[in-house]
This record gives structure tokens, C-alpha cells and sequence, in this order.
């Protein structure tokens, strides 16, 4: 239910905002009601070369247009693109490269302190340093938990991204679904033109 009623709220937010003027809201209503663009003539979708190709993108397709047509919603993407890559990357930098040179350290003592012979000399120095990287690892703890923090947090976005995209495209193609299903009688008449032909031959195919 949370995650029904936060994709209601972004969706809700980026097509109808705050206050709209009444013909607004209809215009909007309007386009929300269309069928795509790209699947007013959706022909070329399946023929039997782009039919691969068709299914794996169809919703990325769906979405672009969607963005291309509402700014809210692309200024929100580029804004999620910008945070989740060079932002982030550029803000991390830092405590990445700190982390890994300390890792790359401790890694090395061990190395070292594994080739000592003297097993007394080898107990006594490996507490002195045991004791020294369970001092820094105290020292990095709030600084892991926050990097914890944020991946759990990009992941979050991420998943957020798939929601919008399937709540934005589901609505899109249920427009097509509903105003471009054709006409059963097209079907029907053609049944009927079968059974017609099937009569027909009837009197050719009897053995006797």
C-alpha cells in the first residue's frame, strides 16, 4: 500500500502539479486519455525484423515521449541521472579513496606481520597493530554506516525509476489498449466468409 500511494503522489505531482486553471486540467486530462504518438500507427512494431527489438524497448520509447511532453517529469530524470552518477561519484571521492588506501594497508600489514618467524615477536606486534586497526575501524564506523546509508538510499531511487516508468507507460498503453482495439466485426465477417467457403467445399470433398 506505501509504495501504491507514493507512486499515486509522484505521479499525481508531475502531471497535475498544485493548482492548474480548469481548461488546463482538461487539456491535461486529454492527453493523459490519447493514445501514444508512437503507437498511433504501430505497424512497423510488428513486422517479423523489429519485432525483438520492439519488445525490449517498448517502454523506454513510452516513457521518453512521456518526458518529452511533460518538463516536470524529464527535469525530474535528468535531476535523479545527475544525483545518482557524476554527483554522487564526485562527492565520494574522497572517503572512497581513503577507505581503499587503508584497506590496501591493512592488508599489507598482515602480509608483513605473517612473515615474521619469531612467534612471540609475531604475537606481541600483531596486538600492537590489531589493536591500532580496531581503533580506526571505531573511527570509520559512522563514515560506513553513512555510505551504507546512501547506496541504500540510490537503490531506493532506483527502484522509485522502474515504478514511474511502469505506472507512466501502464497508463499510456492502457489508452491503447482501449482506443485502438479493432472492430470485432472485421473478425466476425470473416468467420462468416470461411464458414461460407467451408459449405462450399463441402460438396467436393465427400469421398462417395
Amino acid at each position: 500500500m506505501k509504495t501504491n500511494y507514493i507512486i499515486f503522489i509522484l505521479i499525481t505531482t508531475i502531471f497535475f502539479g498544485c493548482e492548474k486553471p480548469r481548461n488546463e486540467k482538461k487539456q491535461i486530462e486529454e492527453e493523459l486519455n490519447a493514445t501514444p504518438d508512437i503507437l498511433i500507427d504501430s505497424t512497423d512494431y510488428f513486422d517479423l525484423k523489429g519485432f525483438s527489438r520492439y519488445r525490449t524497448k517498448i517502454i523506454e520509447q513510452l516513457f521518453k515521449e512521456a518526458t518529452d511532453k511533460n518538463i516536470k517529469l524529464e527535469l525530474l530524470m535528468d535531476k535523479i541521472e545527475l544525483t545518482l552518477g557524476e554527483e554522487i561519484s564526485d562527492e565520494t571521492k574522497d572517503i572512497h579513496n581513503y577507505l581503499k588506501t587503508n584497506s590496501e594497508y591493512w592488508n599489507d600489514v598482515n602480509y608483513y606481520l605473517n612473515n615474521i618467524n619469531d612467534s612471540i615477536v609475531k604475537k606481541q606486534t600483531k596486538k600492537f597493530f590489531q589493536k591500532q586497526e580496531n581503533s580506526y575501524s571505531q573511527n570509520i564506523k559512522n563514515h560506513q554506516h553513512s555510505l551504507e546509508e546512501l547506496e541504500s538510499k540510490k537503490q531506493t531511487i532506483k527502484d522509485q525509476v522502474i515504478l514511474i516508468k511502469l505506472a507512466i507507460t501502464g497508463k499510456m498503453m492502457n489508452n491503447f489498449q482501449k482506443n485502438e482495439l479493432p472492430d470485432i466485426k472485421i473478425l466476425q465477417n470473416l468467420n462468416s466468409k470461411l464458414d461460407s467457403v467451408i459449405l462450399e467445399t463441402n460438396e467436393f470433398s465427400k469421398l462417395n
